[in-house]
């Protein structure tokens, strides 16, 4: 199914030997397969079968990941630590933010008062001459 490479969904057969393959072929480990044969004519259409599933198998492309175990408690508190701090954060950026954009207004409303004050000193020379 995935030799083709036009399928990514691997259709596993009720068999016991896909079931315990199922987790390898997904990607997320390394897997050796050992194909057994047996020399005896009663065994024939077993070792075939065996032999052309190896086959198949050596031309599947595995990328394996690393399986990560996560200790849900330790994430938990991790979490909840970055939430309570974060809060702080945030608070302190949000009044950061603010005092920026105070300074900011109060800075423009200067600038205007000084422009407005030279106005009405230029009209008022004006006025006077």
């Amino acid at each position: 199914a995935l030799i083709d490479g036009k399928q990514t969904h691997v259709p596993y057969r009720e068999s016991k030997l896909t079931r315990l393959l199922q987790y390898p072929l997904s990607g997320m480990g390394k897997t050796s397969i050992v194909v057994t044969c047996s020399p005896s004519m009663y065994n024939r259409d077993e070792t075939l079968a065996a032999v052309y599933f190896g086959q198949r198998a050596m031309k599947l492309k595995v990328n394996a990941k690393v399986h990560e175990k996560v200790d849900w408690k330790a994430l938990a508190l991790k979490l909840q630590a970055m939430l309570e701090g974060g809060m702080d954060c945030v608070r302190k950026e949000t009044i950061e933010e603010q005092r920026l954009d105070y300074e900011k207004q109060i800075q423009e409303y200067k600038e205007r008062a000084e422009c407005l004050e030279r106005q009405v000193l230029g009209e008022l020379g004006d006025v006077g001459k």
